[in-house]
């Protein structure tokens, strides 16, 4: 086409596609200026303002796009207005002068900041423009569009031919100045082109690959569910060095385009994908990328808006590299530019992605001589889907690129802003220095910035708190079950005389004692006597089948299995010692002295078997220090410093059980024992029974209180652990308790010793699906660390790993991968032993850990961990279960 448009200036035409779709987002967001487009050009260098002012003039009357206006009502919620290009118009231009004030540079910034938010009326005029003097050779020409009318290699465009008809003003030739191709020639053009064959194909493309659409991107919090349009722009230093760098990478071979800018672009479109993939956790992921629709030299010559922004997507997989994902964005930006026809974009491509990159091409340099830094201003508002912008721009071709983040500030909080450009340039760096590394490998954060937890092992171990308890007040009652009580005085006394038979017996330190009987006094005599010995206990659920007991017995190889007639057909064919507590225990007539040996901190207290990540009971062994550390901290915790009686309804082999073992005889107050019964639902019979303050339990458990009236219960404590704790289900039982009852969601793999974090439920606060699990309790520390056990930033997701006092010693004769489990403090940077949980999580806001799931194939069936692979055989262990079809 020529500059002579087929059609007479004055007549309405509808707005392109990418016109449609700025309208449609300014009309969704009344009165914010999300789409000024605002350049501040500084030039140094003595100006004539009369002459730079009609120099504007004939820039406008040359250039149909800046008399465009749309007449009609811009706020109407039926179809889009039409656009018109006027014939003639005075363009509104002011000369300001700021250079007498005191300081004209702040003056400057202050006008800046009051106009650049100025609510351009579509239908009068789309620009304001102005010429601020701060100096005799010091000058800010100040252009202001809306993105209706404009795109960054339009403002180029004009620049230039503003330069060069302010040169011709000052020869006395203005006159002589050319006219520019017309914008409305391009209207047509996509007009004309709307139903061809090409344009078809695109539409088929893009519809298909809009079929499945990527998840939104969660950054360090959860996303709103309603943002608003202010943002804030993040400058990301990039510096010479680095930008040279990265101009050197786009020239070798592996990430070589077309032309040199492409293989930039495609570098940064890789950088923020990476960048995505860490922080958001998506696998599938899209991002908004603008084709710029100048196919010919016409309109590459011609002002207006020409861009349309399309998805550019990728697929993570595991092990990805740079160099990979680099190669994935070349083949996308291909098709991308294949298919990117003018007016195919749409609604449905601007819902596709909620992350945009704008690589920006356009430069300006000098004008007519005089040196100008170019200055693109962020007006603080951007489209409310957009949650990201990155900005990238060379305008001045400077040495430094010019790399800005636009942030939505409802998804990123003043310190999450920050975070942003650091994360990006660490992934960046990594890139410069090696484009063949794993994204997984790259550490946002510094790991020496973490260290590990100064925690020092408890110098008393259970066994001295529960005799301390004993001597304190020897007549209270320790122990109650079915109307027979014991006093502390006569528990301690039968579990010193217990242990004094097993010392004789060669139980002490390094050696196992398993205990198979049901749930009775004789149980808690039975695991008293044990550590009190200096021993470890192995609890047998006695409702296990043989096979499983079998198993655990093999492993175990126990000195001896304490156990009674009702109890040994559990133990099947095991050929070993089993005794009857009385059968060990000594005469009275031997004393009350306490046995030769006792615990120290060092030693293991307890072996409970979990089929951990290999689906096979393996034994974990806890120590006393990671033991009593726990209880002391929940007494404090659930307690403070008054008494409590806990409920004994759960299986012994199930370490959840040690809170209501330990927690209650540390701090005077009583176990209150409930025997397994055929048919019944025991936890019904302690709610029935209110005779207890705290009650441990898992969320099975608690669903079953959901039907209950509550609110005259004693218990004023629930602590819930082994499953993922429901915000729903907290709520309900929170409310048939009268809202008076504390939820407490206690976090804690059998290898932390039950419990190495918590959380007290919020019903205000905790609003997400589940329960977070909480902070580090006392003595331990907890990490959300990624494949290369790299700190995370808050908010980013990762695997769990617990360190401090509470970790087992390990696991009794492990395999290599069970072993690994555990990482020692010389392969962590900060030095500190680590256990490997396979939980996911990140941490929110508010500095509390939230549970994400498994980063394996297990799952968890009553609290006990089971690999998927092996969940036939698993399952078969469980009490009732007789046959499985997986």
């Amino acid at each position: 086409m020529t500059p002579e448009s087929r059609t007479a200036p004055g007549e309405d035409r509808e707005l392109t596609a990418s016109q449609r779709l700025i309208w449609t987002g300014q009309r969704l967001q009344p009165g914010e200026p999300l789409y000024n487009m605002v350049l501040a050009f500084h030039i140094s260098g003595e100006l004539e303002s009369a002459t730079f002012a009609r120099a504007f003039q004939a820039l406008v009357d040359r250039c149909d796009v800046l008399r465009v206006a749309l007449p009609g009502d811009a706020a109407s919620p039926d179809t889009p207005p039409r656009q018109r290009f006027r014939e003639r118009f005075e363009a509104p231009f002011a000369q300001l002068d700021f250079s007498a004030d005191t300081d004209p540079r702040a003056r400057l910034a202050a006008w800046l900041d009051e106009h650049k938010v100025l609510d351009l009326d579509p239908r009068e005029c789309l620009f304001e423009s102005a010429l601020i003097r701060l100096a005799p050779d010091a000058y800010v020409w100040y252009l202001n569009q809306h993105h209706l009318i404009t795109d960054a290699w339009s403002c180029a465009v004009l620049f230039e031919r503003l330069q060069a008809f302010y040169a011709l003003a000052r020869a006395g030739r203005l006159d002589d100045a050319p006219g520019l191709p017309l914008y409305r020639d391009y209207v047509e053009h996509e007009h004309a082109r709307r139903d061809s064959p090409a344009q078809q194909k695109s539409r088929a493309y893009w519809e298909a690959r809009l079929r499945s659409p990527t998840p939104p991107s969660r950054f360090y919090r959860e996303p709103p569910t309603e943002a608003g349009g202010r943002t804030e722009r993040v400058v990301c230093v990039l510096g010479a060095q680095r930008s040279a760098a990265l101009r050197a990478l786009a020239a070798e071979p592996g990430f070589r385009a077309f032309t040199g800018e492409l293989a930039l672009f495609q570098v940064f479109a890789t950088l923020l994908l990476a960048y995505l993939a860490r922080v958001t956790g998506n696998r599938t992921l899209a991002i908004g990328t603008p084709s710029h629709n100048r196919g010919s030299a016409q309109f590459k010559a011609t002002a207006g808006l020409f861009i349309e922004i399309f998805p550019l997507q990728a697929t993570i997989e595991e092990g990805e590299t740079f160099a990979s994902l680099y190669a994935k964005v070349a083949r996308a930006a291909q098709e991308l530019l294949m298919h990117a026809q003018p007016g195919a974009s749409g609604a449905a491509h601007n819902r596709a992605y909620d992350v945009l990159l704008n690589f920006i091409t356009a430069s300006f340099g000098d004008f007519d001589g005089r040196a100008t830094r170019t200055e693109w201003i962020h007006a603080g508002y951007g489209d409310r889907s957009h949650l990201l912008r990155l900005q990238v721009e060379d305008f001045d071709r400077a040495d430094a690129l010019g790399v800005y983040f636009d942030l939505n500030v409802d998804a990123f909080s003043r310190e999450e802003r920050d975070w942003v450009p650091a994360h990006f340039l660490r992934l960046l760096d990594a890139f410069l220095d090696d484009p063949g590394q794993v994204l997984e490998g790259v550490a946002l954060l510094d790991p020496a910035s973490v260290t590990a937890v100064a925690a020092a092992a408890p110098a008393e171990t259970v066994v001295d708190l529960f005799e301390q308890q004993a001597r304190s007040g020897p007549e209270r009652v320790a122990l109650a079950c079915d109307g027979v009580t014991l006093t502390y005085a006569e528990l301690d006394r039968r579990a010193d005389r217990l242990a004094r038979g097993l010392r004789e017996r060669g139980a002490g330190p390094g050696t196992r004692v398993a205990i198979a009987l049901p749930r009775s006094p004789e149980a808690l005599v039975a695991i008293l006597g044990v550590l009190k010995c200096a021993a470890a206990y192995v609890p047998l659920d006695t409702a296990y089948p043989p096979a499983r007991i079998a198993r655990i017995l093999d492993a175990a190889a126990p000195l001896l299995v304490l156990s009674d007639a009702a109890a040994r057909d559990c133990l099947g064919e095991f050929d070993g010692e089993v005794s009857d507590l009385d059968e060990v225990a000594v005469s009275e007539a031997g004393g009350a002295a306490p046995p030769a040996s006792r615990p120290g901190p060092a030693d293991v207290a307890y072996v409970i078997y979990t089929s951990g990540s290999t689906g096979k009971p393996k034994g974990v062994l806890v120590g006393h220090a990671g033991l009593a550390n726990y209880v002391t901290w929940a007494r404090k915790q659930y307690l403070g410093e008054r008494p409590g009686d806990f409920p004994l309804f759960s299986s012994l082999a199930f370490d959840l059980t040690v809170t209501s073992l330990f927690v209650p005889l540390i701090s005077g107050g009583r176990v209150v024992v409930y025997p397994e019964r055929a048919g019944e639902i025991a936890v019904h019979r302690v709610i029935e029974d209110n005779a207890v303050d705290v009650v441990k339990l898992t969320p099975v458990h608690l669903s079953l209180l959901q039907s209950l009236d509550l609110a005259g219960s004693r218990i004023h404590t629930l602590i819930l652990g082994g499953e993922d704790l429901k915000v729903d289900l907290a709520r309900t039982v929170t409310r048939r308790f009268g809202g008076e009852v504390a939820i407490y969601n206690e976090y804690g793999p059998t290898e932390a010793t039950v419990g190495c974090m918590v959380h007290r439920f919020d019903p205000a606060r905790d609003t997400a699906t589940s329960v977070p699990i909480g902070r580090a309790i006392d003595n331990l520390s907890v990490h959300v660390l990624d494949a290369r056990r790299n700190p995370l930033p808050r908010g980013v997701a990762g695997e769990l790993y617990i360190g401090g006092v509470g970790l087992a010693h390990g696991y009794l004769d492990p395999d290599p991968a069970s072993a690994a489990r555990f990482v020692p403090a010389e392969d962590v940077p900060w030095g500190e032993r680590l256990y490997r949980s396979g939980d996911l999580a990140r941490c929110n806001e508010d500095g509390v850990l939230e549970y994400l799931g498994r980063e394996d194939h297990q799952v968890k069936i009553r609290g006990v961990r089971i690999e998927l692979g092996e969940i036939e055989a698993a399952l078969l262990d469980f009490p009732g279960v007789r046959e499985c079809v997986v």
